[in-house]
């Protein structure tokens, strides 16, 4: 006779691997998920039908990259799931799945809520996601709780299912004059937020394939106007989002590397790059000169740069003026307009003497004739007070 073990029960599993690594905010959540077997003794019945949920975590931060949190033997789900809550993982979206038999794929999308709800989407702050997926004994029908003996798990934070929100960064600039004159030092003013608080100091992670931070983002000045006729600058005048391709036209002047993190960065008049060198930049010629910042994004922030046609980041520079033409033209002046009157008197005629002069003098010697009439009459009441005050002495 021949003895042979027979094994009733089996152990389901899932294999899965999110959809993208990188994601951008408001972008919806897939995982690819795979059926199988737990192990090598394990056989699904053919045709039995097995529910599988998944619960999507994000919020994540770098610290918790690599940090694989596994199930403990016999733990169910439930439990599981209890522990991650009580270490601050709480699941942010769901999916679920079916299948009947070994092999089978299904792409699911991240819902709002277990069952269904609505499409989820990523946020500012959502950063590192991962999957968890279960196979619950007591969601399976009658049938299929016979060959299962407990639940399976998958454990928190695996590579495969794991993935990268990318932050949208808001930047506000303006340049410190809006118009300059040739020789004159041009500078900026930039203030960058969106940045996780520690961009820069991430160094990636190959087993999940994370990229590690870009240090810097750029500034660059360009100039654009007509290098043969300034009065032609108008017609160079900066449009479009993105910067123009170098020619006589359009020059790229200066570029340098500043910190890709939060705060205001002043720029030009001798404020320090990010390697401590200091930038200048003089306008040597008439025309537009503008200042563009631009971050090439990594795999936690997204790519951004201030638009070329930004009316708040462009000088324009004047023509120095001629000497024997003003610098702006001036206004004819507007002759008052003459009072008429209904019957004008007729002028006096014209004698030998001055007339004008004779009205001064006139004038003079009543002005000077009034003020000794109020002199002597000012003395005689004094005079008056004087004698009455002998007479009558204040006791």
């Amino acid at each position: 006779s021949t003895t042979f073990r027979v094994r009733k029960d089996f152990v389901p599993a899932v294999s899965t691997k999110v959809s993208e690594k990188v994601l951008d905010v408001a972008s919806p959540v897939f995982d690819d998920v795979t059926s199988g077997v737990a192990d090598a003794d394990s056989y699904w019945v053919p045709d039995l039908e097995l529910q599988a949920r998944g619960y999507y975590f994000d919020g994540l931060d770098t610290g918790d990259v690599g940090n694989v949190i596994t199930p403990n033997a016999q733990e169910s789900a439930d439990a599981f799931l209890a522990r991650l809550a009580t270490l601050g993982y709480e699941p942010v979206a769901y999916g679920k799945a079916s299948f009947t038999g070994v092999g089978q794929q299904a792409r699911v999308q991240a819902m709002t809520k277990p069952d269904d709800g609505a499409a989820y989407r990523t946020k500012q702050n959502s950063g590192f996601g991962t999957w968890v997926w279960v196979f619950r004994r007591s969601e399976q029908s009658k049938q299929a709780q016979e060959y299962l003996i407990g639940d399976w798990i998958s454990p928190f934070m695996e590579a495969t299912e794991s993935n990268t929100s990318r932050r949208k960064l808001e930047v506000m600039s303006t340049v410190t004059e809006h118009s300059a004159d040739i020789g004159a030092e041009l500078s900026d003013t930039i203030t960058v937020s969106g940045f996780p608080a520690d961009h820069g100091q991430y160094a990636g992670n190959e087993e999940y394939e994370f990229a590690a931070d870009r240090p810097y983002a750029t500034v660059s000045v360009w100039w654009s106007g007509d290098p043969d006729n300034p009065s032609n600058d108008e017609a160079y005048k900066p449009s479009g989002g993105e910067v123009p391709t170098e020619d006589d036209n359009h020059r790229l002047l200066a570029t340098w590397e500043i910190p890709a993190m939060n705060g205001t960065f002043k720029i030009g008049a001798g404020a320090l790059d990010a390697h401590g060198a200091p930038m200048y930049l003089t306008a040597e010629r008439p025309g537009w000169y503008v200042f563009v910042w631009r971050f090439e994004g990594d795999d936690r922030v997204s790519p951004a740069s201030s638009r070329y046609d930004d009316a708040w980041e462009r000088v324009r520079v004047l023509p120095p003026c001629e000497s024997e033409k003003p610098c702006e033209p001036e206004k004819p002046e507007t002759p008052p307009a003459q009072a008429t009157t209904p019957n004008p008197r007729p002028s006096l005629p014209v004698t030998g003497g001055d007339v004008s002069l004779a009205s001064v003098l006139a004038v003079s010697a009543l002005a000077i004739g009034a003020i000794l009439s109020i002199v002597v009459r000012w003395r005689r009441r004094y005079d008056r007070f004087k004698h009455w005050t002998m007479r009558w002495p204040i006791r």
